[in-house]
């Protein structure tokens, strides 16, 4: 006879641990599908359908009983996956960092659906040098209602730019003030619910030092948003990885009715000839980022920042006013076309719009018409320029553009400044911008699969295709 440890009886123990991974795989199979589907797995194979039967045969009340439980799950199931899935898939791909599922299980989304020709988008862009300072909720509000006034539609992404946000001190430049950062979140959280009446979802949150960009999306949105991924550029003093964030961006990219959306808030160098350092911090943004995006890590990889269906630039840029002459005759110059309201006088001498003639930067970008007064530099606290002793050119420093690639599915609805808020040097700026999100056609990360990922889902494993019922010495 042969040893019970021998080949035998190795083939007699085969059926009862098949049963038990059967047992095993059904169980695990329907903790999932109530997590995800919100019930039980109702198919073949399923933990209930493998339950052993006390007496082996049921009655016609326990099979009629077991029909209805059946019908029931069934309609559930229908339920969750016909109105409910998209949103939660959404929610799961962002808690996921954006990873993009295999083409297999990828699908579009039937909330908020854009059809042929787009869905409308509204997008409110703020940035904001606060100096420093604390910013309360009453100074916020009166930001946010400052582009409401011009035009009262709600808003579906709110994003929100901060500059020196801390001081610029060495503890702040080593490491981020994560406190400051939260309690200014809560605070604008508290004020966008006050303002609408919705809780908005924050989808990306980034900071470099003082430079902070919060990005929320009102919850009529959320189904229609993945592949969220927030990231930092750091351009300050140092050499190569070691780069101190005293200057640099932040930016939040993400998906939009399939569509590719990118929000960058940065802060160039400062001084009036300096226009070759923020242009080259320019390049630097966006080389970094195309860097990061790049790289198949976190839900990439993805196009250039540039080559979104939208890419949008705010903050403060630092470019200045040059009417050329003596010091003392370009602030006069600048001060008296101010009084005057001549804002078509001082764009002719505006350094950034010279440095897109010149293909030095920002090539391509669009700008909403300026129809204010330049935003820098102010005494804090009043309405009136720079009177200190270096007597700063007003200048257009904080500003919003955006760049398509691909076409003209961004119109601008309302560009301002908000003279009324007094604490810092700079005034905020807001741009509402109007999006079809969802009309391009070109093939982007979240519509066509990589090489490699192609060859990940060649190796899937076609579960369905499995006979868990079949004979186990099957191939």
């Amino acid at each position: 006879a042969r040893s019970p440890t021998g080949e035998g009886g190795a083939r007699a123990g085969e059926p009862a641990l098949l049963a038990s991974l059967q047992q095993m795989w059904s169980t695990t199979g329907d903790a999932v599908s109530m997590q995800y589907a919100g019930t039980a797995n109702i198919g073949k194979g399923s933990a209930s359908s493998l339950q052993p039967e006390a007496s082996g045969k049921r009655s016609l009340i326990e099979r009629a009983k077991g029909t209805v439980q059946q019908g029931r799950i069934a309609v559930n199931r229908y339920v969750h996956e016909t109105f409910l899935e998209d949103g939660r898939q959404a929610a799961i791909e962002s808690l996921l960092g954006g990873a993009v599922a295999p083409a297999a299980l990828r699908r579009s989304s039937t909330l908020g659906s854009s059809g042929g020709g787009g869905a409308r988008v509204r997008l409110w862009v703020g940035t904001w040098n606060v100096n420093g300072k604390v910013c309360s909720e009453a100074l916020l509000s009166e930001w946010f209602r400052n582009g409401a006034q011009h035009e009262p539609a709600v808003p579906d992404i709110y994003s929100i730019g901060f500059q020196e946000f801390v001081d610029l001190t060495a503890r702040n430049v080593l490491s981020d003030d994560v406190s400051r950062r939260k309690e200014c979140a809560a605070r604008v959280e508290a004020v966008l619910t006050s303002l609408h009446g919705e809780r908005y979802v924050a989808v990306g949150m980034e900071q470099c030092v003082g430079v902070l960009l919060m990005v929320y999306v009102h919850p009529r949105l959320v189904s229609a948003v993945t592949h969220v991924r927030a990231d930092v550029i750091k351009c300050g003093f140092g050499v190569g990885d070691a780069r101190a964030g005293n200057k640099g961006g932040t930016a939040v990219r993400m998906a939009v009715h399939g569509s590719q959306l990118c929000l960058i808030n940065a802060h160039l160098p400062a001084g009036a000839s300096h226009a070759d350092e923020r242009n080259d911090t320019f390049d630097e943004i966006v080389a970094g980022l195309q860097k990061a995006y790049g790289e198949r890590l976190r839900g990439g990889p993805f196009p250039s920042p540039l080559e979104h269906d939208l890419c949008v630039f705010a903050g403060d840029l630092n470019y200045r006013l040059e009417p050329g002459g003596a010091k003392e005759e370009q602030n006069q110059v600048v001060r008296d076309a101010v009084a005057q309201g001549k804002w078509g006088k001082l764009l002719q001498i505006d350094q950034l719009r010279a440095q897109q003639r010149a293909g030095l930067a920002f090539q391509g970008f669009a700008e909403a018409s300026i129809d204010f007064q330049p935003t820098y530099k102010y005494d804090a606290g009043t309405s009136r320029y720079d009177s200190s002793e270096k007597q700063r050119v007003p200048s257009y420093c904080d500003r919003v553009l955006w760049l398509e690639p691909q076409g003209a599915a961004c119109k601008p609805v309302a560009y301002v400044a908000c003279q009324g808020v007094l604490v810092s040097d700079h005034k905020p700026v807001t741009a509402l911008l109007d999006w079809s999100a969802g009309s391009s056609q070109r093939t982007s990360a979240e519509s066509a699969a990589s090489p490699a990922q192609q060859a990940a889902e060649a190796s899937l494993i076609d579960f369905d295709a499995i006979d868990l019922d079949g004979d186990a010495s099957a191939p």
